[in-house]
């Protein structure tokens, strides 16, 4: 229609094309919260996960640490320590081997990193790092001691992390290969690194030293006790059987730990998701409440004008 010269367009027509131009900013709004919703569909989904898994590795914890602190009690009482004081740590320059558990996955809090930088400040106070060797099971111990002392690294496995359930036959293989690389390179102390399950809210960063085959069974030690076969011979068996019983221990206490440590982890991932998508669900809203206030203002600012343009003419 023509009014006082000028042309109006039909406001019809141009009305779905104005709004959905008011519309265009907000759409990176609605991507943004579609996929917060998906994180937090997954994390809830990778919580739940590690909640199926943990409870049969907190039973395998439970089961295992009577025999374990058994064991370690005997080690205690029928060979007195050889490994160093906390007093002279800092002055002990012998050979040592460091074996760190870890997990092959992250998404797990600080349950990876808390050992590593155990690890590190254990080889970092020798007087003489270079004489330390490092052993790595998990896959997230690897990237961080690269970095730092990759020319330490004698071998590293993985699959053993809370994902996989690790046999006791398995620590015995892995046992049997660390016993290999402390005799051939002649170490004189072995510490293994690995998270201690408390609960599901704590897990604490622990260290277990023993000594090297040869002063294990020096002839000074052990004299208390009497062999029917050969005595260096039992006491290598004994000493391979008691280190493949802390290393299972360690791998099952770091497992039922990373598991504890998703769970939480998703947990909060899930819970801040979840606010993030609310908050952004209400900024969305207000904008388009905002634009359809203003476009219903538009409109009925229009109407009135040609209204008055009509009782003008």
């Amino acid at each position: 229609m023509l009014v006082r010269g000028i042309r109006v367009a039909n406001a019809g027509a141009g009305a779905p094309a104005q709004f959905c131009a008011r519309f265009k900013g907000d759409s990176g709004v609605r991507k943004r919260i579609a996929s917060v919703k998906t994180v937090a569909k997954i994390t809830n989904s990778m919580k739940m996960i590690a909640n199926a898994k943990f409870a049969a590795a907190r039973q395998r914890v439970e089961r295992q640490r009577p025999f374990t602190e058994h064991a370690l009690e005997l080690m205690d009482k029928e060979f007195p320590k050889v490994v160093a004081t906390e007093e002279s740590d800092s002055n002990d320059n012998r050979k040592h081997l460091v074996v760190i558990v870890t997990s092959d996955k992250g998404l797990c809090g600080a349950a990876n990193s808390s050992v590593v930088r155990s690890a590190i400040a254990e080889v970092i106070k020798r007087p003489d790092p270079e004489r330390t060797g490092l052993i790595l099971l998990g896959e997230k111990s690897k990237a961080q001691i690269k970095r730092r002392f990759p020319h330490l690294i004698h071998w590293s496995l993985t699959d053993i992390g809370g994902t996989k359930r690790t046999s006791y036959m398995e620590a015995c293989l892995v046992a049997d290969k660390i016993v290999k690389t402390l005799v051939d390179k002649k170490y004189e102390r072995l510490t293994l690194f690995f998270n201690h399950y408390v609960n599901t809210a704590t897990m604490l960063p622990e260290s277990r030293q023993l000594p090297s085959m040869e002063a294990f069974a020096a002839p000074e030690r052990l004299t208390r006790i009497e062999f029917d076969a050969d005595r260096d011979e039992v006491l290598q068996d004994y000493y391979s059987f008691h280190l493949a019983n802390v290393l299972y221990a360690s791998i099952i206490e770091s497992q039922a730990s990373e598991l504890a440590s998703r769970m939480s982890a998703m947990d909060s991932a899930t819970k801040n998701a979840k606010e993030l998508s609310k908050k952004l669900t209400i900024k969305y809203n207000r904008a388009r409440q905002a634009s359809i206030t203003t476009e219903i203002t538009e409109i009925v600012s229009g109407a009135a004008a040609i209204a008055e343009m009509d009782k003008d003419d």
